[in-house]
């Protein structure tokens, strides 16, 4: 169990979990792994193949409206999902990230868990 808003938790896990589909190369893999992270937290990885996140652009992905680049932007979307993840997460006092390893984006979140 982890401390925090049902309802709002599961919008921010639905959001990663669509942008790791909807960024996914064509029969790209997307591999979602929980594990715990020390006595009282937990993180959660969704972690799939697709075109590198820059380094210097990982922490602009979690703003609002923000559009990297012309392979993130063609899809259809405004912008929001990640940004509204990263708030949920702060009001949660979690900890969102993304960082590229293996071939993969690989988006992570830390909760505290009961």
């Amino acid at each position: 169990q982890m401390l925090g808003d049902p309802d709002q938790v599961g919008q921010l896990v639905k959001a990663l979990l669509d942008n790791a589909v909807k960024y996914s190369l064509p029969k790209g893999k997307t591999v979602v792994r929980l594990e715990a992270a020390g006595r009282k937290r937990a993180k959660l990885w969704v972690n799939s193949q697709g075109e590198p996140i820059s380094e210097e652009k990982r922490s602009l992905i979690f703003r609002r409206f923000y559009r990297g680049d012309s392979a993130r932007s063609s899809c259809s979307g405004y912008g929001l999902g990640l940004a509204i993840a990263a708030e949920t997460a702060g009001k949660h006092r979690a900890k969102i990230g993304v960082e590229y390893r293996d071939g993969m984006n690989c988006f992570y979140l830390t909760v505290r868990r009961r």
